[in-house]
């Protein structure tokens, strides 16, 4: 293993620790402060399309981000995982009835959603265990959001708590940056 992938290794295993520490009570608190300031941004508030990811029970929640962006009329989208490869499409939901369990457990659009090919006016909401101050992640190592991402002309935005923000992150060429990192307590712009 390379001092790197050391690095990132021991990142995401603090990461998981944090998030596994966190009472219900006080992760719905901190979910709240962070959809909060992610409503208040101009780039959520215009946009077309909102992409976004289905979250698990320990990442930032993503469900009432989903039925705001619907309830606004935007046009939602959320992953499906093609293969075990890194490859993911995204699939226009209008409710959450849409969705069924999908790859690792987690939630996906049902095979009669729409895939969606054209983002124009879109945002992408980017989940990772870590952000750098300077926008890149650490999610789980399989880098489907890397491979998407690489032809994603909009707004990339990283939802994350604020004690999951590092400084600095070893990266490669081939990961690929958020543009806005939302926490609980702050807005970095990139």
């Amino acid at each position: 293993m390379t001092a790197q992938s050391e690095d990132k290794a021991y990142l995401r295993r603090r990461a998981k620790e944090y998030r596994e520490s966190l009472l219900p009570e006080e992760k719905a608190r901190l979910d709240k402060s962070v959809t909060d300031n992610l409503f208040a941004l101009s780039e959520f508030k215009n946009a077309k399309t909102v992409l976004c990811y289905v979250s698990s029970s320990r990442e930032v929640d993503t469900s009432c981000i989903i039925k705001q962006a619907v309830l606004s009329g935007k046009t939602v989208a959320v992953p499906r995982c093609l293969d075990a490869f890194g490859h993911m499409e995204f699939c226009r939901i209008d409710s959450f009835f849409d969705l069924e369990p999908g790859a690792f457990g987690i939630m996906e659009p049902n095979p009669s959603c729409e895939i969606m090919t054209s983002f124009d006016g879109g945002i992408c909401i980017v989940p990772a265990l870590v952000f750098s101050e300077d926008g890149y992640r650490i999610g789980f190592g399989k880098g489907y959001y890397d491979r998407f991402l690489k032809s994603f002309s909009g707004t990339k935005i990283g939802l994350v708590y604020e004690e999951q923000i590092v400084g600095r992150i070893p990266h490669d060429s081939y990961d690929i940056k958020s543009d806005i990192i939302v926490s609980d307590k702050t807005v970095h712009r990139v």
